[in-house]
């Protein structure tokens, strides 16, 4: 069968707040480098700070990233939903 070989890739939405804007790439190249596909979805600016929305594509449940990205110095938090409606 030819889905034997196929890994499931599990959709989430990754929430990030920051407050250093200089950050914004340091997350974004973290995501580049762990996950199988990713699309911003909104970025939110005010003058507290940035948070950003991702829509990740994540491969064998690896989700140990998110505690690189929230160790980023500005990083204030980052929260992980599950975005697979089908998920029960």
């Amino acid at each position: 069968m030819l889905t034997k070989n196929v890994k499931q890739e599990t959709p989430y939405m990754l929430l990030v707040n920051f407050e250093d804007e200089a950050d914004e790439q340091q997350i974004l190249d973290k995501i580049k480098v762990t996950v199988a596909r990713y699309f911003v979805r909104s970025k939110t600016v005010d003058k507290q700070g940035t948070e950003l929305t991702v829509e990740l594509r994540i491969k064998d449940g690896e989700t140990t990233f998110i505690n690189e990205i929230n160790q980023i110095n500005s990083v204030s938090n980052a929260m992980l939903v599950s975005s697979n409606e089908y998920s029960g």
